[in-house]
């Protein structure tokens, strides 16, 4: 399974009709195309030991076979996904791509926000076109995933939910991790023994080269062109958090008080002694009162060693949320406020 169009060129003009003469326009071609016959699974082998050291042989010059340009298209996103899509069985059917219909809108929007990369309009195209067929499926999981069929085919496996903060708290919109699937469904159409090869070459930093291949790819000239964060590695990173929007790059903080929940917005802060009091973070805040913080959001982005030792500690800390993160830091002394006051 990889964390990740089906390619072809546009079929022939139609002929010529014999009522019409010729200078008569040709009527445009039907799009999305009719979903193409299901060709004979590829014929596909295991990873050789000398293909593996092939591939790492040139990933230590730089390259990683894979990323090399794929082409362009003259066709737009809005036009690639259609507002209201032939919907049958349930999904959205976009010529050889299907999509859950009842998710299509947040699909669509995600894919328009990515366009901003123009190639990724090519990549629709590709997937709508290619000789096999890509199914895009939704869950709230956080389960990203591009799952190869051995037919040909490419289960895409997209949370539209859940933002992701990298290890370097670079920040990816959960349309940014659709569209690195959509990447990797490409290369299992399009050159699925290149996936097997790359996939089964381990990477240091991007756990393996077809990992690799996309994030320095596709993935960073997405998020270059919507100014998104760009990751430097493939891993859980601070962790996975609910969005303010499948676009949204901002992940949704939330407090608890006196049983009401509500979300945090910038500028934020609170001072009191923290505990761990099962999924949450409690902080005391005098007078008897306190307030939680889901322990998930909060040791993601503050980190559990920071928490271990401000617990240990049992000293007030001040919790505070800045640019979209839970930020935790000893409060000032009165004698340093008065001195900043007086600046």
């Amino acid at each position: 399974m990889v964390d990740g169009t089906p390619s072809g060129a546009p079929g022939p003009s139609p002929s010529p009709s014999a009522s019409r003469g010729p200078t008569d326009a040709a009527p445009p071609p039907k799009w999305p195309p009719d979903p193409s016959p299901q060709p004979a699974a590829p014929a596909l082998h295991n990873a050789t030991a000398a293909e593996i050291a092939a591939a790492k042989a040139d990933n230590d010059k730089g390259v990683v076979h894979g990323s090399e340009s794929k082409g362009k298209t003259d066709r737009t996103m809005d036009q690639l996904l259609p507002e209201k899509p032939v919907i049958k069985d349930g999904k959205a059917q976009l010529g050889n791509l299907t999509v859950e219909a009842d998710k299509y809108p947040q699909f669509r929007e995600a894919m328009m926000h990515e366009s901003k990369n123009p190639e990724m309009n090519a990549l629709v195209e590709r997937l709508e076109k290619g000789p096999y067929k890509t199914n895009v499926t939704t869950n709230e999981v956080s389960n990203n995933e591009m799952e190869p069929q051995m037919n040909g085919n490419a289960e895409v496996h997209w949370d539209p939910k859940h933002m992701h903060v990298a290890s370097n708290d670079a920040k990816r919109s959960p349309a940014t991790r659709l569209a690195h699937e959509l990447d990797h469904a490409d290369e299992w159409t399009h050159n699925p023994q290149r996936l097997i090869t790359n996939a089964n070459t381990p990477d240091d930093k991007f756990s393996n080269l077809e990992e690799k291949r996309v994030i320095t790819g596709s993935e960073r000239r997405n998020v270059k062109a919507i100014g998104e964060g760009q990751r430097e590695d493939h891993s859980a990173g601070k962790g996975e958090f609910n969005s303010k929007g499948v676009t949204s790059a901002v992940p949704v903080l939330h407090q608890t008080r006196g049983g009401v929940t509500t979300e945090l917005a910038d500028g934020y802060n609170q001072t009191g002694k923290i505990s761990v009091d099962g999924d949450n973070i409690k902080q005391d805040i005098g007078r008897g009162q306190s307030v939680n913080y889901p322990r998930a959001e909060f040791e993601g982005l503050v980190g559990k060693n920071a928490v271990d030792q401000a617990v240990a500690g049992g000293k007030p800390v001040t919790v505070a949320v800045q640019g979209g993160e839970f930020k935790m830091q000893e409060p000032r002394a009165v004698a340093q406020e008065v001195q900043h006051s007086g600046r």
